[in-house]
């Protein structure tokens, strides 16, 4: 995330997912890493988007070879 009026202010957060069952396979991600945005004032619970000008909801893809679908 960075500062609007002052890109030089960011914050970066790494997301870390845990897998439970015993897996053959590990997933398989569409991209390498995801970018996404989320206003500064934005409350508990809320959506991060794929863009600063999309409403739409940052979409992370990944398959997995131990399920067929």
């Amino acid at each position: 995330a960075f500062q609007v009026n002052n890109p030089d202010q960011f914050a970066t957060t790494t997301v870390i997912l845990t897998v439970v069952i015993s897996s053959n396979f590990p997933p398989t991600f569409e991209k390498p890493s995801y970018e996404g945005f989320i206003s500064e004032d934005a409350g508990v619970d809320s959506m991060v988007l794929e863009s600063k000008t999309s409403n739409r909801p940052l979409r992370v893809k990944a398959t997995d070879q131990d399920f067929s679908d």
